[in-house]
């Protein structure tokens, strides 16, 4: 997940977007997607070293896969 201030209230992702790709990014500027997962540039999702996970069109809904039984 990226590092993301979210509304007191409605608990609500506050969006910031990068200047100059006009795409959302979370605290430090690295690109996420609009559930706060950090994405590459092709929208799969990563970790902070920007190593693979999941893959975009693994996704449900712009979340992975629920894999185990409690989730």
């Amino acid at each position: 997940m990226g590092v993301v201030k979210k509304d007191d209230w409605s608990k609500n992702i506050i969006f910031q977007t990068d200047k100059t790709t006009k795409k959302a990014v979370d605290e430090l500027g690295r690109p996420i997607n609009a559930l706060g997962y950090l994405v590459d540039e092709r929208g799969s999702i990563i970790d902070v070293n920007g190593d693979l996970i999941w893959y975009f069109w693994e996704l449900i809904s712009l979340e992975p896969p629920k894999i185990f039984t409690f989730t």
